[in-house]
């Protein structure tokens, strides 16, 4: 199952989350909520802080709306012309190569689903390590119902779903609404939500994504709410996250390109994608037949016997036509300086 790391939790300090970069953040539609200030931060109305806010999204996500939703098609970078036109930016600072070890959570305590008065749910497909810490993200653009894929990281708050950035924002100066992510979906047969719909409180992107649809930086972070008090990776776990390692990793790929979860196993490709002009690290690659519906599924790299391991990327594009198209060429984002800004503001949430 790949390299095991001994775990040794390495702090992230709230330096990192300010000092490094550009940084989106959708906050609370309560107008009673303290807003959030920080450096280079762009805001909108989305998330949903309040408790009566988060209860209509948790009640929105019926199981027939998540059947219903549509798979966000994978980026394809083929039809973003408007990236190539170079544009000044900021120098990014650099940080150290780093890591936060994942958490295995603890099933033992009584379920913080309401209605529920067992300690833990009943058995599925996707209830054990690392299965039980991916899910399906929902969530409403334009008029739509809409699906990705998560994984739930450990960081300081307990509460952070890592994604696509085009899984929380339009790339074009817009939020999406309704987000929620659910553990261990499976299918209709076994149960869609085992573990809860839990709706987000705040969504945060980079805002390179956010206003210009860099794929370099398509990264996003879903801060949950709690359930009944309790934080979702106390309960489930949550994996580990690097930034800066090499960029060849062997890598575990989860995502939700169907009704139910696939993995995938390759290496990541130490080969920069092109430039587009605009600013960050050259994406990765990895050979994956995954299609719509998995973008944001983790690629995890150090996956331990025990399930837990370190997000190393996630799915965000491929090339549909053109000389690069291939169907079985999938790219993500390098986990880098861009990545541990992000990280680092989002567990300050």
């Amino acid at each position: 199952m790949g390299i095991r790391i001994r775990p040794s939790l390495l702090a992230v300090g709230t330096a990192i989350a300010v000092a490094v970069g550009i940084i989106a953040v959708s906050p609370a539609t309560s107008a009673a909520a303290p807003e959030k200030k920080a450096p280079n931060i762009s805001t909108s109305t989305s998330a949903a802080r309040g408790a009566a806010e988060q209860k209509a999204v948790e009640n929105y996500w019926t199981p027939e709306r998540m059947k219903a939703a549509k798979p966000v098609e994978l980026a394809d970078p083929s039809q973003k012309k408007r990236l190539m036109a170079p544009t000044p930016v900021a120098e990014e600072q650099a940080v150290p190569q780093s890591k936060v070890d994942g958490a295995a959570g603890d099933l033992s305590v009584p379920s913080p689903l309401a209605g529920n008065s067992t300690a833990d749910p009943v058995a599925r497909p996707y209830t054990s390590l690392p299965n039980r810490l991916n899910g399906k993200v929902f969530f409403r653009m334009n008029g739509w119902d809409y699906v990705c894929s998560g994984t739930l990281v450990n960081s300081a708050n307990k509460d952070m779903v890592d994604t696509a950035g085009h899984c929380v924002s339009t790339g074009s100066g817009g939020w999406v609404t309704k987000w929620a992510f659910v553990p261990a979906y499976s299918s209709s047969y076994w149960g869609e939500a085992p573990y809860g719909v839990w709706p987000s409180r705040e969504l945060t992107t980079r805002s390179e994504w956010f206003y210009n649809g860099n794929l370099k930086q398509d990264l996003g972070y879903g801060v949950l709410a709690t359930r009944n008090g309790v934080h979702a990776v106390n309960w489930l776990g949550g994996q580990g996250t690097l930034w800066n390692y090499g960029r060849s990793q062997y890598v575990y790929e989860f995502g939700y390109p169907a009704a139910d979860q696939r993995l995938n196993v390759s290496w990541t490709s130490g080969s920069d994608d092109p430039n587009w002009g605009r600013p960050g690290p050259g994406t990765l690659r990895i050979n994956s037949p995954q299609t719509p519906g998995t973008s944001g599924g983790g690629w995890l790299a150090y996956l331990g016997w025990d399930g837990v391991g370190y997000v190393n990327s996630h799915s965000s594009y491929r090339y549909e036509s053109g000389p690069k198209a291939n169907a079985w060429h999938l790219y993500g984002p390098y986990y880098g300086n861009e990545l541990a800004s992000l990280f680092g503001y989002a567990q300050t949430l």
